[in-house]
């Protein structure tokens, strides 16, 4: 999915499905960058559980749910 397309969806599925439900821009971006950690926490609970520390996706996934808990440490402080 290109930076667009993603960008397209998140406004989309914020504007048709969650607007009118009285959910704010705010929240649901909040809920996204969560649910995005979660499943690059995933990857890296796969890899510990299995001692595959060199396996290709935990590999990917360990530097960006690193990157991902920082996202979040700056939302929660502001």
């Amino acid at each position: 999915m290109t930076p667009e397309d993603r960008t397209f969806a998140i406004d989309y599925y914020y504007e048709n499905l969650l607007k009118n439900m009285g959910i704010s821009y705010t929240e649901w971006i909040n809920a996204l960058e969560y649910f995005l950690f979660y499943e690059y926490c995933e990857w890296v609970f796969v890899g510990n559980k299995y001692n595959a520390q060199n396996s290709e996706f935990y590999k990917k996934y360990f530097p960006i749910a690193k990157q991902q808990a920082k996202n979040l440490k700056m939302i929660q402080n502001n």
